[in-house]
């Protein structure tokens, strides 16, 4: 198999000032639409995946549905006041610490209602064991 010059191209910076595409697909995996943070964070996303895609493109994503995490058994609550898919992290390695983060886990009926305000539909492709599943997303007509 021949590697080709576009293989070997790669782009270094923030989606959000990226100006390449269009794209056939957005792939997001391992949970990666998390890195929007919040739903703010997801309109951003999609709004930036509209310049981003070729028409007839998709998004392929995973997510999970962590309502588990507070379940009865947990003796954990959820949070009041906001989503409980959003998750504060803030990573560490000796004495070095980082800044607070937030990463989304989104459940997939919400995923349904941001989709549809954006004029986009979402479609199921698979369910997991654990509450997580894959979907596309397109456009719309």
């Amino acid at each position: 198999m021949t590697e080709s010059k576009a293989d070997r191209h790669v782009e270094h910076g923030s989606l959000w000032d990226y100006q390449g595409g269009p794209y056939d697909t957005l792939l997001l995996m391992m949970n990666g639409i998390g890195l929007v943070g919040d739903f703010q964070g997801l309109n951003r996303f999609f709004e930036k995946a509209r310049t981003l895609l070729a028409e007839g493109g998709q998004i392929l994503m995973d997510s999970s549905d962590v309502s588990y995490l507070y379940d009865e058994d947990s003796g954990v609550e959820k949070p009041q006041g906001r989503y409980y898919g959003i998750i504060g992290y803030q990573m560490s390695f000796g004495t070095v610490v980082g800044d607070p983060f937030e990463w989304l886990y989104i459940d997939y009926p919400r995923l349904i209602k941001q989709c549809e305000f954006f004029g986009m539909k979402c479609e199921l492709i698979s369910e997991g064991g654990h509450y997580e599943y894959l979907a596309r997303i397109t456009m719309g007509d």
